[in-house]
Formats: structure tokens, sequence, C-alpha cells
């Protein structure tokens, strides 16, 4: 009868905690899933473009609206980028991709705020935008990726000429 009692049920207690692992990697994986989701939604329904680069600067997705305002996607690298747009400063001189938002911010590790930029689409029609940036940090603070806004300013800008031939 002594043996009974001193059965091993560590195997048991193994297999328990497995199980109880297994159901919170599920959980979370889940979760992930439905942030990811979230993310996506929102990313899609605002009202400004947003493009992405990763900790090297490999851009890797620009939002619908973005696509719209930019006639296209960028693809590649936030320094050479292959893109069916074509960004000029407001003069329409060429602006040079050292010197747009999302590259520095990566390059200097700061936001970058209120740049006005011209973008020459393919199609010809040009879009006044209004764009930021900024690096994203992990806990250890280390950059993890980037992140630039830009918002169609053209209406604006278009009504700001109005108002300037009336009062000349």
């Amino acid at each position: 009868g002594l043996r009974w009692l001193l059965r091993d049920i560590s195997a048991s207690r193994r297999a328990e905690e497995r199980e109880r692992l297994l159901e919170e990697t599920r959980v979370a994986a889940e979760e992930a899933q439905a942030a990811n989701t979230l993310l996506r939604t929102l990313l899609d329904v605002m009202p400004v473009g947003v493009m992405v680069c990763n900790a090297d600067g490999a851009l890797l997705m620009t939002n619908h609206p973005g696509r719209e305002i930019l006639g296209g996607r960028a693809y590649g690298d936030i320094e050479t980028p292959q893109r069916t747009y074509e960004p000029c400063y407001p003069d329409g001189s060429p602006f040079p991709a050292s010197e747009m938002p999302l590259v520095r911010a990566m390059q200097l590790g700061e936001t970058v705020e209120n740049v006005e930029l011209l973008i020459r689409r393919e199609d010809g029609s040009e879009r006044a935008v209004l764009a930021g940036a900024a690096p994203v940090h992990d806990e250890a603070g280390e950059v993890v990726s980037g992140v630039a806004v830009f918002q169609d300013i053209s209406a604006r800008k278009q009504a700001e000429k109005a108002l300037e031939k009336e009062r000349a």
C-alpha cells in the first residue's frame, strides 16, 4: 500500500503546465491578430497618408489614403526609393531624398514636423502635402521602425492663393 502514496505526479504536472502555456500562447496570438486587424483598419480609414519603414529603412507599407495622395506606392528603402511620384519643394524644384521627413527622422533619431512638399504624380497632377515623421523606439530605446504621416493640403493652398488674388 505504501507504493500507491508515493507515485510520481511530476509528469501530470508538466502536462498541465504545457496545456496552460499553450492556452496562454493561443490567447496571446488571438489578441495580437485582433490588434493587427484594428491597426490596419485604423490606418486605412484615417484621412491622412501613413508610410512605415523598418529599422534598416526598408519601406514596409503605405496605407490606402497615402497611396491615393501619392498616386501610387513607394518601394525599396527610404534613401533610394522606387516610386511613381516626384517630391518637390513648393516652388517645384526637386526635393532631395536625404531631406525627406522619414529619412531625417531615421537618420537623426528625432521627430520632423510640418514639412511642405509638392508631389508630382505619374499622371501629371500635383498635390500639396504637409508631412512629418518620427522614429519608433522599443522599450530599450532602440529605433525599431519609422513612421511618416502626410496630408493633402491642396485645397487649403488653392484657397490661400484665391484669397491673395482677391486682396491684390
